[in-house]
């Protein structure tokens, strides 16, 4: 496990060997190499909270895997930044109020004398 940043010096001596540096194709083996790793990693919770029970539904319906893990997983995107909006507007209206305190806090230090 090491930093992100303690990795880019022999990653670009690596695409700059390769002469894959400023390329689309060096950007894509980069991301490949470090973000699908992650993102698979991150979504394994995702499926496993898919009930079984919703599965065998579409199963029973005549679908094959494939098409019940595909027909059967909607997003409500509306819904979703309906709530984000909701939870934010409350952190909103305090900071307008205490705003002053920040940019007083900010500047106290800034003055001399």
């Amino acid at each position: 496990m090491f930093p992100g940043p303690s990795l880019l010096i022999p990653i670009y001596a690596m695409l700059r060997r390769l002469t894959l540096d400023n390329s689309r194709l060096g950007l894509l083996l980069l991301y490949t190499a470090f973000v699908l790793p992650f993102t698979t990693w991150m979504s394994v919770g995702t499926f496993r909270n898919i009930p079984r029970d919703l599965e065998d539904a579409a199963r029973i319906d005549g679908c094959s895997q494939l098409q019940a893990f595909l027909r059967e997983f909607d997003v409500f995107w509306n819904e979703m930044a309906a709530a984000t909006v909701m939870m934010s507007l409350p952190l909103i209206i305090i900071f307008l109020f205490v705003q002053k305190f920040f940019v007083r806090g900010l500047t106290e230090g800034a003055l001399s004398g």
